[in-house]
């Protein structure tokens, strides 16, 4: 996650949210490895913009039906304005990566 965090953002910016980083924010693993379950993965940058994840669900409860496509468009035009340079591609598999280590799960169809 942090790999494709890198590729998109470069290595001067990798957007931990409000950097909320303790303790009971760690989980480690079975096999030993350190897990980080309150980063937010895909948000552009710290300017108020809502996690990428559960925008689909916040949009439909505020009554506009946005397909998960139309969703995730809008969010990569947020992000290059603001300088990244992910792609569809990069974005759901950073999207998937950060189901796979916070054992998230639904992605409201932004990972397809």
């Amino acid at each position: 996650m942090l790999a494709a965090h890198l590729d998109a953002y470069g290595p001067h910016l990798v957007p931990l949210g409000h950097l909320d980083l303790k303790p009971e924010h760690l989980r480690q693993r079975a096999d030993g490895n350190v897990v980080l379950l309150d980063v937010e993965c895909v948000r552009p940058d710290v300017t108020g913009l809502i996690d990428l994840v559960p925008l689909p669900a916040v949009l439909r409860q505020a009554g506009h039906e946005l397909s998960p496509n139309r969703v995730l468009g809008l969010y990569l035009d947020a992000t290059a304005a603001r300088g990244a340079s992910w792609t569809a591609g990069t974005l759901k598999s950073a999207l998937r990566a950060y189901a796979a280590a916070t054992g998230l799960e639904s992605l409201h169809g932004l990972d397809r």
